[in-house]
């Protein structure tokens, strides 16, 4: 079997790890292509950068003019579809088709049209809203997306909104295909999907996975943190800490709350920053920037040894450095929204609604919190046998052979 994965990334990003993984467990039995959109070029056996840099940031300045997304990476869409119908795959697997580097009308129409098994993970909300990757607690995608509460947010547009017009589009391409199949990591974005025009679709849930090899509990302990090991360590992870649905101003309110209430905290920052948010923590004696770490194995070792990792987003639709942090055995505070936390039982992850921030400051403020958390090795072996890589390949094996 031919087996084509589709996603902006590869190798980079929770989902472009994911289809890493994907890869690497189908490639065994199967004939296995990974498309992808943007980063770095990976030379790879069967793995395609297919989308033109220069074409991409058009597409966003484009996108930002005129409302429209999806719509101006017309050689990037033309180079995918060219290898498409060269290698003939019996199944096509799309994770984010979002981030300016396809155009995506044309590629499921082409998909559709070709009677291509198509497997869609929803890791967001963006295939049934108008334009928007997040909702946001707004239900107009359960109707009709028009005047657009949130143009200024990702994809952002400057002056027009055109959400009805890309909602109706996106609402045509589906309509009808009886060879589409929709999955999705949370039960929170399967009962969002059944609110939208794909009501009628089957939604499977299939859990999105790490590799337990790299995050696990097995480690060495006093390396990374060797000259602070007399301080209460909580751990924060996010790709961009300027991207506002991680909620770094929120991690700052925090900070600043704890600061003279317990100086044996600190807060350790894993990502990639700004200007602002360096002068920020610059303000903070308690919180540390560590920049961006491409190496997992170092981060796996960031995790273990911090004492705990604390989420600050509002609505994720299922948090991977949540997963990642559990499974090398470190448990988890902050905000829940969305899928943040699904499947994880409350004394691993305690987790408070953002009206409830009050509660969760005295929580932290205490150094003695992780006395109320299981053993780390518990907590690992636990979340890698509940959410293990082997479920999931075997879920989506069966969708794939259907």
């Amino acid at each position: 079997m031919k087996i084509a994965f589709i996603d902006v990334n590869y190798k980079n990003s929770s989902t472009g790890n994911l289809v890493y993984l994907l890869k690497r467990n189908f490639e065994f039995d199967n004939e296995v292509f990974v498309f992808y959109g943007r980063g770095k070029k990976v030379e790879e056996k069967n793995v395609f950068k297919f989308a033109f840099d220069f074409e991409t940031f058009f597409h966003a300045f484009m996108a930002r003019i005129t409302g429209l997304n999806g719509y101006f990476s017309v050689l990037s869409t033309l180079r995918l579809l060219k290898l498409l119908k060269k290698i003939k795959p019996d199944v096509v697997h799309i994770h984010d088709i979002h981030g300016y580097f396809v155009n995506i009308e044309a590629i499921f129409s082409y998909l559709k049209k070709n009677n291509i098994k198509t497997v869609v993970t929803f890791h967001s909300e963006y295939l049934y809203t108008g334009k928007c990757g997040n909702t946001n607690g707004c239900n107009k995608y359960q109707t009709v997306c028009r005047n657009c509460p949130q143009l200024n947010s990702y994809p952002k547009s400057l002056y027009f909104d055109f959400t009805r017009f890309m909602f109706f589009r996106k609402k045509k391409i589906f309509e009808n295909w009886p060879n589409l199949i929709i999955t999705s990591p949370s039960e929170w974005i399967v009962k969002q999907t059944k609110k939208s025009f794909f009501k009628n679709n089957n939604v499977y849930l299939i859990r999105n996975f790490i590799d337990s090899s790299i995050f696990n509990s097995n480690k060495n302990t006093n390396v990374v943190f060797k000259k602070e090991n007399h301080f209460f360590k909580i751990l924060f992870v996010a790709p961009k800490l300027y991207s506002l649905q991680k909620g770094f101003n929120r991690l700052i309110e925090i900070a600043q709350n704890i600061e003279n209430k317990n100086p044996l905290i600190k807060f350790y920052i894993v990502g990639e920053a700004n200007i602002d948010i360096i002068k920020k923590c610059q303000k903070l004696s308690n919180v540390f920037l560590l920049g961006k770490i491409d190496s997992k194995i170092s981060l796996a070792q960031y995790y273990f040894e911090s004492d705990l990792y604390l989420i600050t987003s509002l609505q994720e639709t299922f948090s991977l450095t949540v997963l990642e942090s559990l499974s090398c055995g470190t448990p988890v505070v902050g905000y829940f929204g969305g899928g943040i936390g699904e499947g994880i039982p409350s004394e691993m992850a305690k987790l408070f609604f953002y009206e409830q921030k009050e509660r969760l400051f005295q929580l932290i403020a205490n150094s003695t919190i992780c006395e109320q958390y299981p053993e780390k090795e518990f907590i690992s072996k636990y979340v890698t046998e509940k959410l293990s890589e082997s479920n999931a390949i075997s879920q989506f094996d069966a969708l794939y052979k259907s």
